[in-house]
């Protein structure tokens, strides 16, 4: 038995690594979408990504002698949810970021739970608790917030960049209501690889109707190499990943893993792609994320499934005024400011830069530790501490940051 448990612990923790690695993944395809746009259709693009996909599943379910079999009562629910969250999600997006920023589109699109549990209550009938009620009030304040400066002539004279981004979180949030009311009864790797199939085939459908055969033509290299990326990381090998993850992971805090891809994917636009988000873009941002994390927490994921099984659900008293002020300045200056900052910084400096620049948080949090807390380090912590300093500030100082003048010296 306690083997077992060691075991489960060990592939819990191995799921969640993969996790990182996913975000990562996925978070980069955005910018490599927008590369191989410039050389590569959006109508070809997508066949040439969803079929690859496709083509991973099948031979993956072949290799693990899983089911592909598609009750015939299911087979119009999954056509139609290939046609929501695969098909239209993924055409809406190639389109979405040949007429806006990526990394506006990127933060646009995330949006997608908060639609998500709109459209459940008013389909559904589930209950809008209190946190869910507040996270949609983020996301439509973040939301708000993007658009306001763009909204001039009207919402229908937004971005025709914005509108499909906004047309994607819709469609997906639809496929992902609509999948809920199937209930479709089959494994979720037959139900992934036909929704994949589903999408590759509209898509090559829209190639031939509106382009023809596709024709490559001499494609320059860093277009070849984001088409790479597309096709082997951001889409084959991700959802092999997916796979592998909520195998050994519940299906919440995996898809709260998943708010890594955005920032990811805003941070790659700024450093890969140049793209210099506006403080509106920033702001709406921290908004919109913060509001997802409302949304998916409530499925019973890591923090808050810990609280309600230990716990049940919180009720904070009468706090202490240090703890208040304590609580306000993590909440709004540590977290949420934070952040906004951190997007600014790295859209102002090099990465290098920034990074070395993070190295004072240590400084001022062990300082502050001593001054506010009475902390007393220990000698061994103190050169440790230096030890961990001085290596972290080896590490950095390549990536081309500041560089120590030794000769000057």
């Amino acid at each position: 038995m306690p083997s077992t448990s060691a075991q489960g612990r060990k592939d819990s923790a191995k799921a969640k690594l993969l996790l990182l690695v996913l975000g990562v993944l996925w978070g980069l395809n955005w910018p490599a979408v927008k590369v191989s746009l410039g050389g590569v259709s959006p109508w070809t693009l997508r066949s040439i990504g969803l079929g690859a996909a496709a083509c991973t599943l099948f031979l993956l379910a072949f290799a693990r002698g899983r089911s592909l079999y598609i009750d015939r009562r299911d087979r119009p629910h999954i056509v139609m949810t290939g046609l929501l969250n695969i098909a239209m999600f993924n055409i809406l997006l190639t389109f979405a970021q040949l007429g806006a920023a990526t990394s506006r589109v990127a933060i646009i699109t995330y949006s997608m739970p908060l639609w998500a549990t709109l459209f459940a209550r008013i389909a559904l009938g589930e209950k809008l608790d209190r946190v869910r009620g507040i996270g949609l009030a983020f996301g439509a304040g973040g939301l708000a917030v993007l658009i306001a400066p763009l909204i001039g002539g009207g919402l229908l004279n937004l971005p025709h960049g914005i509108l499909y981004a906004l047309a994607a979180a819709l469609t997906w949030a639809a496929g992902t209501v609509y999948t809920k009311w199937a209930r479709v009864n089959a494994e979720p790797l037959a139900i992934a690889a036909w929704q994949l199939l589903i999408g590759a085939l509209v898509a090559l459908a829209g190639l031939l109707s509106f382009e023809g055969w596709p024709h490559l033509g001499a494609l320059q290299l860093t277009v070849m190499v984001a088409l790479a990326y597309h096709i082997f990381f951001g889409m084959a090998a991700a959802y092999i990943l997916w796979f592998e993850i909520i195998a050994r992971l519940p299906a919440g805090v995996a898809a709260l893993g998943t708010l890594l891809v955005p920032v990811v994917g805003v941070s790659s636009a700024v450093l890969l792609l140049g793209e210099r988000p506006s403080m509106p873009d920033l702001l709406g941002f921290a908004l919109i994320f913060g509001a997802a994390v409302c949304v998916l927490l409530p499925t019973g994921v890591v923090a808050l499934a810990g609280l309600l099984s230990f716990e049940g659900w919180p009720h904070l008293g009468a706090l202490q005024l240090t703890v208040m002020v304590a609580l306000a300045y993590h909440i709004f200056f540590g977290m949420a400011a934070a952040y906004i900052l951190w997007f600014e910084i790295i859209a102002r400096l090099p990465a290098g830069v920034a990074a070395l620049g993070t190295l004072l948080v240590p400084v001022v949090g062990v300082s502050s530790a001593v001054l506010l807390l009475g902390e007393r380090p220990s000698m061994p912590d103190l050169l440790g501490f230096a030890l961990i300093f001085g290596a972290a500030v080896c590490v950095l100082l390549p990536t081309g940051a500041l560089r120590v003048r030794l000769r000057r010296v």
